[in-house]
């Protein structure tokens, strides 16, 4: 839901504050560029970057074969209905926004308040006071700004705070805190914490408190990573990362080496996960010697790093030498060598990959080659790399290809086959590498199938979807719409999850026999990247 202003912002908030308290820590009190650092503008400046604003907002398609109601939207407020019954109203058009749909419940915006979350019955679970709503491991976090925290003594700009509660899915308030910043649940982690000022407040998910402390300028606190926390902290004359159980215990340190991260794991007795805040992956020992691959973000500061990424058991890497591509596990043991120039997450059991003979083949999870096919694959690359943005495999059992018609020509009397750009076409292929589909070359994009159903622009630039046979379910009447920010815009390419797909542009949805669960103009008709 970060989108990229918001990314470049956290990785300089971010940034900025560690090098402040690196300051402090080393020196006390000292001037940056002739200016004194202020502790207080350190400590109780709130952290906005958890406030999302709505431009930042994107709309998460809901699943349609878990959820108890639709949103529709008519004209610019939406409602709900039933599943399969988009003429039935079961809570009247009255919203500004629906953020998300879940089982429980959906995150709405009301036009006269902030973001809670209603039931099918239109009765408000949490209460709609929250800048930002959302759900985080089956459990929901309102955050608000606060701006007069009458109790503090110092000056009034120093008064203002974030409030944050948690909610269970039933919408029970399980607890609050008031901080300046904090961090939510990450992937696996049981714990997060909450700073307000220099006070630290690490909680469980059921809202118990299990370690208070205060910040120490000789041991920057920066974060919990595996339920440890995690230090910044110098020991003789060397600056550590270290880890501590909630009894204090140090269960391991490494060199930082000048590297700041945003979390830090022990994935093995003597391999170590390090995250930046440029999106970037590192490995090391214990002596902080790298390994040699790594995962190196090639949009520095622009793209947010995923914070949960060390909970995995494997890792596709780079060779750090060489740039070629394989996987290794949490111990840091290949399981397929580094051997490609191009190598996919796995799509349904299987991974792409072009080896360094310009092969594309399909892998199974033990690196054996499953399948060689023949691939366009410049155009193919393209094509995800502006829209898709999803690993080339098979979805549904159908992987998309393009290939062009072939033409005679003839050079100084030669004859030679050459391809007609102009006749560029798409097709899809089952596992066994056997055509099963060919799309017109009036298709100008095609995605991935989905729910047996595949997104389609034709020459017209509309929008629908194609069935595997090839022929129109939805009509070619809508547009793919655009979604980020300067300078990373993407395509946003809609797809049937459990019978609904969510047509940005129009921000509604459509059923998988073409049904539109909106009324009203399209809803894009100005340069707006939110929702």
């Amino acid at each position: 839901i970060y989108l990229c202003e918001t990314m470049i912002n956290t990785y300089l908030k971010g940034a900025l504050t560690h090098c402040l308290l690196l300051v402090t820590m080393i020196a006390g009190a000292q001037t940056l560029e002739g200016e004194r650092v202020d502790s207080l503008d350190i400590y109780y400046d709130v952290n906005r970057d958890m406030l999302i604003r709505k431009i930042e907002r994107e709309h998460i398609p809901l699943r349609g074969g878990e959820v108890q109601m639709i949103p529709f939207r008519h004209s610019e407020r939406y409602g709900f209905v039933k599943p399969g019954k988009p003429d039935k109203f079961i809570v009247k058009p009255q919203f500004e926004q629906v953020f998300a749909v879940y089982p429980e419940g959906a995150i709405v915006k009301d036009t006269a308040a902030l973001y809670g979350m209603v039931n099918e019955k239109g009765k408000y679970l949490i209460p709609p006071h929250y800048q930002n709503l959302f759900k985080v491991g089956g459990i929901y976090m309102g955050v608000s700004s606060v701006s007069g925290d009458s109790t503090y003594v110092e000056p009034e700009r120093y008064r203002r705070f974030l409030w944050v509660d948690f909610y269970s899915e039933t919408g029970k308030l399980l607890f609050n805190e008031k901080c300046h910043d904090f961090s939510p649940f990450i992937g696996l982690d049981n714990l997060t914490w909450f700073r307000y000022g220099k006070e630290v407040h690490v909680r469980n998910k059921q809202g118990e408190i299990v370690k208070s402390m205060r910040l120490d300028d000789n041991k920057i606190f920066e974060g919990i990573a595996d339920d440890l926390l995690v230090y910044s902290e110098k020991i003789g004359q060397t600056y550590y990362y270290a880890a501590y159980n909630m009894s204090g215990k140090r269960v391991f340190k490494i060199p930082s080496r000048g590297l700041y991260a945003e979390r830090v794991h022990r994935l093995a007795s003597n391999i170590f996960g390090l995250v930046s805040p440029d999106a970037d992956y590192y490995f090391c020992d214990s002596l902080g010697k790298d390994y040699p691959f790594s995962v190196i973000s090639p949009y520095i500061g622009m793209v947010a790093p995923d914070l949960s990424y060390f909970h995995q058991e494997t890792f596709n890497v780079a060779d750090r030498n060489r740039g070629t591509r394989g996987v290794v596990n949490a111990a840091g043991d290949t399981l397929i060598p580094f051997e490609y120039q191009i190598l996919d997450y796995p799509v349904n059991g299987l991974r792409f990959g072009v080896n360094l003979q310009d092969s594309a083949v399909f892998l199974n999870d033990q690196g054996e080659i499953v399948l060689g096919v023949q691939l366009w694959l410049d155009k193919l690359l393209e094509q995800r790399g502006t829209a898709l943005e999803e690993p080339i495999g098979f979805y549904d059992g159908l992987c998309m290809g393009m290939d062009m018609e072939l033409q005679i020509d003839t050079v100084d009397g030669e004859i030679y086959r050459v391809g007609d750009i102009d006749s560029t076409y798409f097709y899809y292929f089952d596992i066994e590498g056997k055509r099963q589909l060919e799309l017109p070359a009036s298709f100008v994009f095609a995605g991935n199938f989905s729910d047996g159903l595949a997104p389609a622009v034709n020459k017209d630039a509309k929008l629908g979807f194609v069935n595997k046979q090839g022929k129109w379910v939805v009509p070619p009447i809508y547009e793919i719409a655009l979604a980020g920010a300067y300078p990373m815009p993407y395509l946003v390419v809609p797809q049937f999850i459990g019978g609904y797909a969510y047509i940005k542009a129009f921000k509604g949805y459509v059923d998988r026999n073409g049904v539109p669960y909106f009324s009203g103009k399209r809803m894009q008709d100005h340069y707006d990247f939110s929702h």
